[in-house]
């Protein structure tokens, strides 16, 4: 029977058809990695789980291929190299919920280094092998996973314990009552050991565990709670029963006839917080148009409270720059009463008040009623050079003080009366 195409890919539908597939990469998965090697082992993993995406897991030798592959599957989960254990992982994510029950053979094979990812300080290593754990816990609903995880909340990791708590949370909503009362011993090990856990994650995972367990099991909680601690009774007593939320975990298993060997690229789309002026009718090209989004209206809207940063600065340095347009064109007299741009920047809000802080400078910029040209000074110069400027009149200065004589003229020296006058 010969294997048909889908979306450009083969479809494995015999054993013929998977034994032709994979004669390819059984001498590359048997290779030791090296610097050399462990690229052309990345590309066969890779080869393998659009395999398992195919269809290869309704084969019956797909399970026999899978323990020829185990060891380097295994290792390269434990591989330093990034992009080879996450290669690793992602044929894991592709197995697990396509082969379900039949994924029991290798439990004791993949848990373990799972668990040891989990252990590790870099948290693209944790994340990707808790993503890993949490399919198979919510997909295989096999009881000896237990037995693993209890096992990894002795050790001394906080991170696997954490891990491996979540992971026992998963269990027990995705699984039936009939699966969990084979190992409701190990569920109340698991409480006993995380409800005095250094781990504040820990703890708090553990009260969810408690709650589950005692909306599962409500006839065990009196007997299991007398059996605790005083300490972890202290931190269990308020925690309620909770019903196990089947509609988050039942998880729908991918369709292996939907698969593409091309996946489309997740688009980015960046919009603005700040709205350009909008056009009212059809648009043409002989219409104006604004080198400036803002040269109509001279600035852009002040950003509402918590809008990104960036729409901040933009309003403030677009105010900058209206201001010293504004500045520019009283000094050099090319306002003219009919200039509307101008007329409307001159009465705008923002421009008559002080602006927002810029560097560590605040100016106020005051309109003037009527545009002076410059003249040129005859004759002799008065005293106050500021009421002869050719720009400006002394009203729109600050009175002139008395001069420092006038002021102290009672306190001149020769005026004081000292001893030595009298």
């Amino acid at each position: 029977m010969q294997s048909t195409s889908i979306h450009g890919s083969v479809v494995i539908a015999s054993d013929a058809d998977l034994d032709v597939a994979v004669s390819s990469l059984v001498p590359v998965l048997d290779l030791v990695e090296t610097e050399e090697t462990w690229d052309r082992i990345d590309h066969a993993l890779a080869q393998f789980q659009i395999l398992t995406k195919c269809g290869a897991t309704k084969v019956p030798s797909y399970i026999m291929r899978v323990h020829e592959f185990a060891p380097c599957i295994s290792r390269s989960l434990l591989s330093d190299r990034t992009r080879l254990s996450g290669t690793a992982s992602d044929v894991l994510n592709s197995m697990a919920p396509r082969l379900r029950e039949r994924f029991a053979p290798f439990v004791n094979v993949f848990i373990p280094p799972l668990l040891q990812l989990c252990a590790r300080t870099n948290k693209v290593s944790l994340r990707r092998a808790e993503k890993s754990l949490h399919l198979i816990c919510r997909h295989c609903h096999l009881p000896y996973i237990l037995s693993s995880l209890v096992h990894a909340l002795k050790e001394k990791s906080s991170s696997l314990r954490a891990s491996a708590a979540e992971c026992m949370v998963i269990y027990m909503e995705s699984c039936d009552l009939s699966q969990l009362q084979k190992r409701v011993t190990d569920v109340e090990q698991a409480i006993r050991l995380l409800a005095t856990d250094a781990h504040p994650q820990a703890r708090a995972t553990c009260r969810h565990l408690y709650g589950l367990y005692a909306g599962l099991f409500p006839e065990r909680r009196a007997t299991f709670y007398c059996t605790l601690s005083a300490t972890a009774q202290r931190y269990l007593a308020a925690v309620q029963p909770v019903a196990p939320d089947k509609t988050v975990t039942d998880a729908k298993v991918p369709d292996d006839t939907q698969y593409t060997s091309q996946p489309t690229q997740p688009t980015i789309t960046r919009v603005s917080r700040l709205k350009g002026p909008t056009l009212a009718g059809p648009v043409s090209h002989t219409s104006k148009t604004y080198s400036d989004p803002y040269e109509s209206t001279g600035i852009p809207p002040l950003p509402t409270r918590g809008s990104n940063p960036s729409d901040g600065v933009a309003h403030r340095l677009a105010l900058a720059r209206e201001q010293a347009r504004l500045r520019s064109t009283q000094r050099q007299g090319a306002a003219t009463p009919t200039d509307t741009n101008a007329a409307a920047r001159l009465a705008s809000r923002a421009l008559v008040r002080s602006s927002s802080s810029i560097g560590s400078a605040r100016r106020v910029v005051v309109s003037r009623p009527d545009i002076m040209t410059p003249r040129t000074p005859t004759g002799k110069m008065s005293v106050d050079s500021k009421v002869s400027s050719p720009f400006c009149t002394s009203s729109q200065f600050t009175p002139k003080r008395k001069p420092f004589s006038v002021v102290n003229e009672d306190r001149s020296p020769r005026n004081r009366v000292t001893p030595r006058n009298i």
